[in-house]
């Protein structure tokens, strides 16, 4: 009997979430919306992750990621998923496109993308 361990599970998540039709952006682009102001930034990890480092703005809500619905959302603007490596974010986003949030996305690469990018020196200290 074949199984598949929870870091296969991760590996083959990012196909398989193209194939749901689900969607991701960039640092770059996400910077993009947040100097536009048009973006909802949603964060589902843990608390002490959060606390660790975050991005400003952002909603913390961990309980998203096992599918809570108690967080009413805006459908008129993008909503930006993240999580710590950009393996946790496409679960809840794909959950948000399925409850009809058409504008729901995973950060690629997650919050660690988001520390190592250029131009995010400030988030870093």
């Amino acid at each position: 009997m074949w199984t598949l361990g929870i870091a296969g599970v991760f590996l083959a998540w990012e196909p398989l979430w193209s194939l749901l039709g689900g969607g991701s952006v960039s640092v770059s682009h996400l910077r993009r919306w947040r100097q536009n102001g048009r973006v909802f930034l949603l964060d589902v990890r843990t608390g002490p992750e959060f606390s660790w480092r975050h991005i400003p703005g952002a909603i913390h809500r961990p309980d998203l990621l096992w599918g809570s619905r108690a967080l009413p959302l805006p459908k008129d603007r993008p909503v930006v998923v993240v999580c710590l490596t950009g393996h946790r974010s496409p679960v809840v986003a794909w959950r948000l496109r399925r409850a009809g949030f058409e504008n729901a996305f995973s950060l690629h690469g997650g919050m660690v993308a988001w520390l190592l990018a250029p131009g995010n020196k400030e988030e870093r200290q």
